[in-house]
């Protein structure tokens, strides 16, 4: 079910372009000056395409730059950094462009801008891209411990904050990376923000916002509740452990489930499920969470609800699934309170648990 979402995509930006090509107006001949009207997102709402302009534009993502005067375009630059586009898919309205993730920009700048280079002449458009996400390339575990060294990738870093109180910097081995100590006094969670030439990153979520099993269920050595089809469940294990001092180990059988309650929390305000999960043989695993009266346990725990997930053995595989994926965030209740661990093997095997929660 989780394969066609690449297809369904492709699909997606087919309706948005066949949206664009049907609406464009035809009457060239009326348009010999040259503008920008508006940058905008490509979105698919009720199989039609919809254009939906936007105040900033991101890297790696598909935007259609509206405006007159575009039928001659050979070329654009964003801060003098060339920009490829189809040409068989410009219009005197507009073009499609994906914003590459290595254009060069500077949120310091006011003058940030695009320029189209037509047979009308070249127009200048100041216009916006957001600093990139910081990324840790060195994640050994789903939540950091104090004085744990981070290596970020981030383009001409200057310094890091966690939680607010600045971090101490390690090193920087390269303009694209900075190696820095986790500070004193993190606990489970903080936001991550990277200074550099450019400016000030969007923040990164560190760890887990509401956790459901650290070294223990909020104090408590037991869950709120649990209960398994086949198998067992030691949920104070000691024999591995991907941070702090214990795990859920979990002894499957062959196409067993299990699940774990906890206490009620709104979904609506968290964008991934984080677990960090080590199995001794190669497994897939379905997670959901899926709460509601009447909704029995295979039901919830089937592939309608749930996300498939093959995991390496011998390694902690820390997996962020998002959350939109496991519940209709438009539905009007979005608390869950129970999470499903679905083995889809025929087999047994040993599978351990850590750092479960929400960000």
């Amino acid at each position: 079910m989780k394969k066609i979402k690449s297809i369904m995509r492709l699909f997606n930006v087919f309706l948005v372009i066949l949206f664009v090509f049907s609406s464009c107006d035809n009457n060239d001949s009326e348009n010999n000056t040259l503008s920008i009207e508006s940058v905008n997102a490509t979105k698919v709402e009720d199989y039609a395409g919809i254009l939906e302009p936007v105040e900033e534009a991101y890297t790696e993502n598909l935007y259609y730059i509206k405006g007159a005067g575009l039928a001659t375009l050979s070329k654009i630059t964003y801060n003098d950094v060339e920009i490829t586009f189809n040409a068989t898919m410009v219009t005197n309205n507009g073009v499609f462009v994906t914003i590459p993730s290595a254009i060069l920009y500077n949120n310091k700048v006011i003058n940030n801008s695009f320029k189209f280079y037509t047979g009308l002449g070249t127009l200048v458009y100041p216009f916006p891209v957001a600093n990139p996400d910081p990324e840790i390339l060195n994640a050994a575990k789903a939540i950091p411990d104090a004085g744990d060294i981070l290596t970020i990738k981030a383009y001409q870093p200057i310094s890091v904050t966690i939680g607010g109180v600045l971090a101490t910097t390690v090193r920087t081995p390269t303009t694209t990376q900075i190696q820095v100590k986790v500070p004193a006094g993190f606990k489970d969670s903080g936001d991550l923000v990277v200074l550099s030439a450019y400016g000030l990153s969007n923040p990164l979520s560190l760890g887990i916002d509401y956790l459901i099993f650290g070294d223990d269920f909020s104090g408590s050595a037991t869950p709120v509740g649990s209960g398994n089809w086949g198998g067992s469940e030691n949920f104070a294990s000691t024999e591995l452990v991907s941070r702090g001092t214990h795990s859920i180990k979990r002894v499957t059988g062959g196409w067993s489930l299990a699940w774990i309650d906890f206490e009620p929390v709104d979904v609506k305000e968290y964008t991934y499920l984080k677990i960090s999960v080590r199995p001794d043989v190669v497994r897939n695993l379905r997670f959901s969470i899926k709460s509601g009266e009447g909704l029995d346990e295979n039901t919830a725990s089937g592939d309608k609800y749930g996300i498939e997930v093959q995991l390496e053995p011998g390694k902690w595989n820390h997996i962020s699934i998002p959350v939109k994926d496991l519940i209709d965030l438009d539905e009007s209740d979005t608390t869950v309170k129970r999470l499903y661990i679905r083995d889809l093997n025929g087999t047994s095997a040993n599978i351990f648990l850590d750092d479960i929660g929400f960000i």
